[in-house]
């Protein structure tokens, strides 16, 4: 299933089709008929729940506001329904990781102990799986029935416009200010971007596919440093995991330093060439691109 609009079809038609199937494949993830692995299922349907949102959010402007709003909201319960085990997974990741980048700076043991106790954390019941079907199958069924139809490229392009705009904003402040909350609220919108140039790659493959893979690398590197300040947070909880072992934070607190003033410096210099142009001129440029005869191949 390709997550792109075929422009050359009606828009309703084009944006009914891919939100179906990304919600019947998410779907099929949570009722293990993609894979036979828990985890590996409810990773892959919070990936492709997050595409669905993204294609969502670029629908509002033609979408009426109280319908747009229950889908959303709708969405969102959902993909907060199944966030607890990947985030709690995400961690041991993102230790291994710091482990490999740092070794032989701080003792084995000392990242041996932290680890068996954020394994320890990760959730493995099944439960919050079979809720979160029967939602997106109520979901799917109004999108069936045209509940989030947009008629017109017009909606198209102040959807994705909203959203690099919103980014710039978020760049913006999370350039001056790079707090935890910043950083996480710009790559929120750094996502959507990326999804929504695959969406509309169509109009110029060769131009916004490029783009999207910037967009992409730029939310990879946010996405690591989002789980480096959680990391940081959970060893300075006086009752976090960090806390029920004998291990030396201290020792570990400079290096999660270390290695996100590295991914802020790479952030920041991709953002700046993700978000040049002004939101004027990516409005524009984005309008002729979907008013343009489609392309032949």
């Amino acid at each position: 299933m390709s997550f792109r609009l075929d422009l050359e079809r009606p828009v309703a038609d084009s944006t009914r089709r891919v939100t179906r199937e990304r919600l019947e494949r998410v779907i099929d993830e949570l009722s293990g008929r993609r894979s036979g692995d828990h985890a590996t299922a409810v990773h892959e349907a919070r990936k492709d729940l997050k595409r669905t949102r993204s294609l969502v959010r670029l629908l509002r402007a033609g979408v009426p506001k109280k319908r747009y709003r229950r889908e959303s909201a709708a969405l969102r319960e959902v993909a907060r329904s199944l966030g607890a085990r990947r985030e709690a997974a995400a961690m041991v990741e993102t230790l291994d990781r710091l482990h490999a980048r740092f070794a032989g700076q701080v003792p084995g043991a000392t990242f041996d102990r932290l680890r068996e106790a954020l394994v320890a954390r990760i959730p493995t019941g099944e439960e919050e799986t079979s809720a979160a079907v029967e939602e997106l199958r109520r979901i799917d069924a109004r999108v069936a029935k045209g509940a989030l139809d947009v008629q017109e490229r017009a909606a198209l392009v102040a959807g994705i416009a909203r959203t690099y705009e919103r980014g710039r904003l978020a760049f913006a402040a999370a350039d001056a200010e790079p707090t935890a909350e910043r950083l996480h609220d710009w790559r929120k919108r750094v996502k959507d971007l990326w999804y929504q140039q695959e969406l509309l790659g169509d109009a110029w493959p060769e131009l916004l596919d490029v783009q999207a893979k910037e967009a992409k690398a730029l939310s990879q590197v946010l996405g690591d440093d989002h789980d480096l300040s959680e990391l940081d947070a959970l060893l300075r909880d006086p009752r976090g995991p960090a806390a029920g072992v004998p291990l030396d934070t201290d020792a570990l607190l400079p290096l999660v330093a270390e290695q996100r003033a590295e991914l802020l410096a790479d952030a920041r210099a991709r953002g700046r060439r993700v978000y040049a142009e002004k939101p004027e001129a990516f409005a524009r440029r984005m309008r002729r691109y979907l008013q343009a005869p489609p392309l032949r191949r």
